[in-house]
């Protein structure tokens, strides 16, 4: 009888050993996608708990990304002048209290709120993870197997989120989803510190309050004409607005020595290729996953768990690819 295959070349329990620390920072990872896939099977549950209508459930998702796509701006140049390390445990701090916050949530504006604290925090434990994970294997074949957990953890949390948010909103409470953060939070604190050493870099790059803010009143604006607009006049004005923020965002960015985002970058091919392939994997996509669940809930009746069960048709092809 064949004996089973087992680790015993050190070189082989050394490459096994040292994915270690790409695991414990991918846990944060994980929180920060789940909580995106989680929440949208639950949106029908906390619309109904909180009175919001569409518009106020588009919000819980939008206040989350808003505060993501801004704090991204700047969050790689506080990781690299405080610490990356420090940065990352920072914004799994934010994250957890934001998620305390929305789990005792009595109203949309407070949860909106919380859901845009969340982002924040997410931020900086994406920003400081991909940062560590690069420094920590400068090697080419082990980089690419510590980004690989990271994206298998990713996928994990994005096509189970759906079913494990449907299961828990119906069978304990849409609250619990946002409490069932703070377990995950408190094991990448306490584990991290351990396997993970302190990185910074130098020169540091100053940072950009200006663009972080004309960036997130432009995409601001656009969210709130989109939603709330009462007639095509009013649509329109708040669309011409959006352009003219955005336009001073990306006039700002043109002038500084090191802009925070640079516009040239779209002078190359495969780089609009890229940008217009995530534009249309955000604009198709995600907002399938937001208005499926409410479409399933009204069209055939099913609770939050039957529509994360449905949703796992949609999400699970993502961790097998």
């Amino acid at each position: 009888m064949p004996n089973a295959r087992s680790v015993s070349s050190p070189s082989e329990l050394e490459t096994v050993t040292s994915m270690w620390p790409a695991l414990a920072l991918s846990l944060a990872a994980f929180l920060t996608n789940f909580d995106v896939t989680a929440v949208v099977v639950a949106l029908p549950v906390i619309a109904d708990g909180l009175g919001l209508g569409i518009a106020g459930q588009a919000w819980v998702m939008d206040a989350y990304s808003l505060a993501f796509t801004a704090a991204l701006l700047v969050a790689g140049s506080l990781a690299d002048s405080m610490g990356r390390r420090r940065a990352m445990l920072a914004g799994n701090l934010v994250f957890a209290a934001a998620s305390l916050a929305c789990a005792l949530a009595g109203d949309g504006l407070t949860l909106g709120l919380a859901r845009a604290l969340q982002g924040l925090g997410a931020a900086f434990v994406m920003t400081g993870g991909v940062a560590l994970i690069a420094a920590l294997y400068p090697a080419p074949g082990a980089r690419t197997r510590a980004l690989g957990w990271l994206g298998v953890v990713s996928g994990v949390a994005m096509a189970l989120g759906p079913s494990i948010g449907g299961g828990i909103s119906t069978w304990v409470g849409w609250r619990w989803i946002f409490a069932a953060n703070l377990p995950a939070c408190l094991l990448a604190a306490s584990s991290i510190p351990r396997l993970v050493p302190e990185m910074r870099k130098l020169p540091q790059r100053p940072l950009d309050y200006l663009g972080m803010g004309l960036l997130s009143a432009a995409l601001c604006m656009l969210i709130a004409a989109l939603l709330h607009a009462r007639g095509g006049a009013d649509l329109v004005l708040g669309i011409v607005l959006a352009a003219l923020l955005l336009g001073a965002f990306l006039w700002q960015q043109r002038r500084r020595p090191q802009p925070i985002f640079d516009p040239a970058i779209f002078v190359n091919r495969a780089m609009i290729a890229v940008a217009l392939l995530l534009n249309s994997v955000s604009l198709g996509y995600w907002a399938v996953l937001v208005y499926l669940p409410n479409f399933f809930a009204a069209t055939f009746g099913w609770n939050a768990a039957e529509c994360g069960l449905a949703m796992l048709m949609a999400t699970f092809p993502m961790l097998v690819v």
